[in-house]
């Protein structure tokens, strides 16, 4: 997620492109300072403390300064065990997971 070594966030996102034959692959880097308030306006709906986490266990965003960005999680986060009360894959094989944890 560092860009160039800068301290700045960016995803890379990608997928085949495919008409009847493999065409090649369609891709696109977004940094977060764009995408993190959408994220964290999502986030503030619910009424617990949440936080995205890619397959890597790395904080993705919160809505809490419980788990600071770029952080990564002791464990894979699972409902019911822990502080999380609820947990869900996010999108199409992104690997990224939303977990809820009871406010501190």
């Amino acid at each position: 997620m560092d860009y160039f070594g800068a301290d700045r966030y960016v995803f890379t996102f990608a997928l085949p492109v495919i008409d009847d034959v493999f065409l090649g692959v369609a891709g696109a880097d977004l940094q977060m300072h764009g995408f993190e308030p959408c994220l964290l306006a999502a986030l503030r709906e619910t009424t617990h403390d949440a936080v995205l986490v890619g397959p890597e266990r790395r904080v993705i965003a919160a809505n809490t300064p419980r788990w600071l960005v770029g952080s990564r999680l002791p464990e894979t986060p699972r409902a019911g065990v822990g502080e999380f009360v609820a947990v869900g894959e996010v999108g199409l094989d992104s690997g990224w997971s939303l977990a809820l944890a009871a406010r501190t």
